[in-house]
């Protein structure tokens, strides 16, 4: 049922259902159109269950710069950031490939409720603007937005963060053995790292094994020290949930990249549409039709296709991508929905039927 919210007055309430980066980020646009904005979140604080750990803001699915992004839709780059123009990549048997672009590929950012991080950035922003934020409180009754979290687990990853004295890196290993049908990556920046497994293949069965064999490589790969270590573990959601009464947004409506998990920036956009269907009386499903829905498209069989590679096939697939002149560009025409991805889809989406709703 195609989902219309109704425009709400600038006096109206508008409830939204979890204070992550898609429900603080329509809570900021609403509140700047003089909308009363109220969020309810079931934790104490926002990013209480991050520990200041490396993410990527990825920068490579739309020409526009993400940061312009935020910055059009009124959302001050007030975190700490550093942008990424290399990317070091290993292969199974540990060949290295270096990516590098003239444009940054990624932004690093750092999460969870320290005034460094992105969670708390944005908060302190909606704050600013009158938003109320409702912690320890988990609701049930009719929202506008629900912004909740993921629904379903379709990948796991575990990782620590810790203090290090490794030379600053963005690195990644592709291999089965570490990461089943996923990645593990490496992330080392101003004596700060994040070590993580994230594998996509069921059962998620003593997840800490993936994450022990990824350190063992990395020791190998790398010389560095860990001190003030800190485990953390989270679940993965590329489910699609059914739009109902109340729009779904970012990870609850499991909008994600669905070959590597990078759903930050389109979360982003999904708390635009949102803010939008309120503000200018249109279909939030429409809108998620043209402007989201193809790249899970694409998304969908970029995994469909990568998960039938193997070793050797992500080998090649390095050194492919080690050889194109702007491998930011070459990502990025990936997640177009071509017509290689329209012969693909059928097939994958019946093969991924249990996370498509």
């Amino acid at each position: 049922m195609e989902n219309k919210i109704k425009a709400y007055e600038k006096h109206k309430e508008i409830v939204i259902k979890g204070a992550g980066i898609a429900g603080l980020t329509s809570a900021i646009i609403l509140a700047k159109q003089g909308y009363e904005v109220k969020i309810y979140e079931k934790r104490s604080n926002v990013g209480s269950h991050r520990y200041g750990d490396f993410q990527g803001l990825e920068n490579w699915t739309d020409d526009e710069d993400v940061l312009d992004y935020l910055k059009r839709l009124g959302i001050a780059a007030d975190f700490w950031f550093k942008p990424i123009n290399k990317v070091t990549f290993f292969s199974y048997d540990s060949r290295e490939f270096n990516c590098e672009t003239g444009r940054p590929l990624i932004y690093m950012i750092k999460r969870g409720n320290k005034p460094e991080c992105l969670d708390y950035a944005l908060k302190q922003q909606a704050l600013n603007l009158g938003v109320k934020i409702i912690y320890d409180k988990n609701i049930s009754f009719p929202v506008q937005i629900d912004s909740s979290g993921a629904k379903k687990a379709a990948a796991f990853a575990y990782g620590i963060t810790f203090d290090t004295d490794a030379a600053d890196i963005v690195s990644a290993i592709v291999d089965d053995r570490l990461a089943p049908k996923g990645y593990a990556y490496f992330i080392a920046l101003n004596g700060r790292a994040t070590l993580v497994s994230a594998f996509f293949a069921k059962p998620f069965k003593d997840p800490k094994k993936y994450y022990l064999e990824t350190l063992s490589r990395y020791k190998n790969l790398l010389d560095f020290k860990i001190d003030n270590p800190r485990e953390f573990a989270k679940y993965i959601s590329f489910s699609l949930a059914k739009q109902r009464d109340a729009v779904i947004v970012g990870e609850a409506a499991g909008i994600q990249d669905y070959l590597f998990g990078f759903g930050m920036r389109l979360a982003v956009k999904s708390a635009e549409l949102a803010a939008i269907s309120i503000m200018e009386d249109k279909s939030y499903h429409r809108l998620y039709r043209a402007h989201i829905l193809p790249f899970l498209r694409a998304g969908l069989v970029n995994r469909f296709i990568f998960e039938r590679l193997g070793n050797n096939g992500y080998k090649r697939q390095l050194k492919k991508a080690n050889t194109v002149p702007d491998v930011r560009k070459f990502l990025g025409r990936s997640y177009h929905f071509s017509p290689a991805h329209r012969l693909f889809y059928p097939i994958a989406r019946l093969k991924y039927r249990g996370l498509w709703d």
